[in-house]
């Protein structure tokens, strides 16, 4: 994107600031696939950034310098002060920084000339972000945008990662596996209530001789189902905390998941995940609830 064409952009209505950032890609110490932000001293992107150690990188333009984000620092062990190589330049890391963003803490920021430079990108841009008014829709502005420039891309921040394809694809096949994860999950519940009802016959034979309605009794069933799930929901999130946090350090040939999965269970994700486990143990449920429903005490006990 050049830079007049960035110019434009900040005289659009409702925009207060425009940040230009040269993203790309490259080979990072012993990783295959490392994130690069190239960045203006004072802008947004530094702005939004806690700085965990160190100070953030000069103002003057075309310095050597690099903020690393806090998991690349604890992947690579970088602090302060330290010296590295890359694309055969050498940068000095002056601090690290947290945004609470994994895309961003898994990466790097360097001066925007040193980035042009190293990404070949000229006086240009390749990523451009907004400050909009307060009042302002985000994606109302990301609409007059793509109608004004139909050769941009324009999403509200929350949607920016997932404009990468690569993406999409993931989170659809997460999708796929987390619905056949459900599907199995109801059939093992209904499994094991099936033969709870089955060793249990007598059991509720008796509960309905001494007076208990259908409907308590299926309700029995069904508790028993929802507990099961419910249970099975709070002891899998250790469980998922720990694969997370595996799968977020693998590292096959300098390859990693770049910090597109998060490396902690995001609260949201744990309490969806025991929501769904409670669904599906309850929808698994029903196949022995109808079996609870049609019991006949005097033919369960004559059985016996």
């Amino acid at each position: 994107m050049p830079s007049e064409t960035t110019d434009r952009l900040a005289a659009l209505p409702g925009v207060t600031r425009v940040s230009p950032i040269v993203l790309g890609k490259t080979r990072f110490l012993d990783a295959g696939y490392f994130l690069i932000f190239g960045a203006t001293a004072g802008d947004a992107l530094l702005d939004r950034l806690v700085l965990v150690e160190g100070r953030s990188v000069a103002p003057d333009a075309g310095t050597s310098e690099m903020l690393v984000g806090s998991w690349a620092a604890r992947r690579f062990g970088l602090a302060a002060g330290q010296l590295i190589e890359t694309r055969q330049d050498r940068f000095e890391v002056t601090g690290v920084y947290e945004s609470g963003r994994a895309l961003l803490d898994s990466g790097a920021i360097i001066d925007i000339e040193v980035a042009r430079r190293l990404f070949n990108t000229g006086d240009g841009a390749n990523l451009v972000l907004l400050d909009l008014e307060p009042a302002d829709a985000p994606q109302d502005i990301a609409d007059s945008v793509d109608r004004l420039y139909p050769h941009l891309e324009a999403h509200p921040t929350s949607d920016w990662v997932e404009t990468y394809g690569q993406v999409a694809v993931i989170e659809t096949f997460a999708r796929f596996l987390a619905m056949i994860a459900v599907v199995i999950a109801m059939l093992g519940v209904s499994n094991v209530l099936h033969i709870t009802v089955s060793e249990r016959t007598a059991e509720l034979a008796i509960l309905r001789a001494i007076g208990w309605s259908r409907w308590r009794v299926a309700s029995l069933v069904l508790l028993e189902g929802a507990t099961l799930s419910f249970l099975g929901g709070l002891a899998a999130m250790p469980l998922a905390a720990g694969l997370l946090l595996a799968v977020g350090s693998i590292d096959l040939g300098g390859y990693t998941t770049a910090g597109l999965i998060p490396v902690v269970l995001p609260l949201r994700a744990a309490l969806e995940g025991v929501a769904v486990s409670l669904l599906a143990g309850t929808l698994g449920g029903l196949a022995p609830l109808a079996r609870a429903l049609r019991l006949q005490p005097a033919q369960a006990l004559r059985a016996l």
